[in-house]
């Protein structure tokens, strides 16, 4: 009798061995969808309450900016807070980037109407602030979940 063509011992075959990082540095699962369910509720929530005090007539007095500021970061945070619980890991590095989302829409719906780039310094100042506004919101998801 002819052997079959191929492999002539009958021993199982070993799986082939997986190949491992060399890199010390750990890989960051990005999850997309809850960067973008974090910028949308942040963007959603700024926007609500910016009409809140544009129809109060708080935001027309001369501490009215001083308000739409801090709601502005507030929102932030909240968005990076549910960006932070949606996401798979690296919670603090969700929420910097669902505000930084949020800022970087913002910034280029605001550039685009003005059409002025003047102001690009202080653009840039606001994309790391609300870097850090949204990762303390991923910062606080993460010390509740270690609580």
């Amino acid at each position: 009798p002819l052997e079959p063509a191929g492999r002539l011992d009958r021993r199982p075959r070993r799986a082939p061995a997986k190949r491992r990082l060399i890199s010390s540095q750990p890989k960051i699962e990005i999850g997309w969808g809850a960067i973008a369910l974090g910028a949308m509720a942040g963007i959603g929530a700024a926007l609500a309450a910016f009409l809140v005090l544009g129809v109060t007539g708080v935001a027309d007095d001369g501490g009215g900016a001083a308000a739409l500021v801090f709601l502005q970061y507030l929102a932030q945070v909240a968005g990076g807070y549910l960006a932070g619980r949606l996401a798979p890991a690296s919670r603090v590095f969700h929420g910097g980037m669902a505000g930084l989302t949020m800022a970087a829409l913002g910034a280029a719906i605001g550039l685009g109407f003005s059409g002025d780039d003047s102001s690009l310094g202080l653009v840039v100042l606001a994309l790391v602030i609300a870097i850090t506004s949204g990762s303390a919101g991923g910062a606080l998801v993460e010390y509740q979940m270690r609580r």
